[in-house]
């Protein structure tokens, strides 16, 4: 995560769903329940665009660097979807078109940044897909996971 401050820039830095550390402060907040897929006819659905956001070097954007209305940050892909695309898809896709998301050791980390009430952006994990091997996060779908159209995906890449 990128300026979060702390070092290591993790899933638990300031900004993306961030809690307090273990054994510090109130416990964290569940993740949002899974819903079951909405079955989706790609023929007879128009799909949506979907604005995704890549990092090469392995570290989330902070969520203060989106705006609807201001500046975003670079390497910015769209892709036109639809809800019931699965991590893994949305995988295939960004390799066809990034070197460093086709190597064999990459992880893909997929996290959704969107606006919160109180009027700045939030970010929140969904899942992390192996570039050439099955994940458990594979079939997870965008519409499963809460993302609503809108949302800004911010896609890291991490080298192992």
């Amino acid at each position: 995560w990128r300026g979060g401050g702390g070092g290591g820039g993790g899933p638990g830095a300031p900004g993306f769903g961030a809690g307090p550390e273990r054994g510090r402060g109130p416990p964290r907040a569940a993740p949002p329940p899974v819903r079951p897929p909405a079955p989706i006819d790609r023929q007879k659905t128009c799909p949506f665009l979907l604005r995704v956001f890549l990092c090469p070097d392995g570290r989330h954007n902070e969520p203060t660097a989106f705006s609807y209305t201001g500046t975003l940050p670079e390497n910015e892909l769209q892709i036109y979807t639809w809800m019931d695309a699965s991590l893994r898809e949305i995988t295939t896709l960004l390799q066809g078109v990034h070197e460093g998301a086709r190597d064999t050791a990459a992880r893909l980390s997929f996290a959704a940044v969107t606006a919160t009430a109180a009027g700045p952006m939030a970010g929140r994990k969904l899942g992390v897909v192996r570039s050439s091997r099955s994940s458990p996060d594979d079939s997870l779908t965008l519409g499963q996971m809460g993302f609503e159209i809108g949302d800004f995906l911010d896609v890291a890449v991490m080298h192992v």
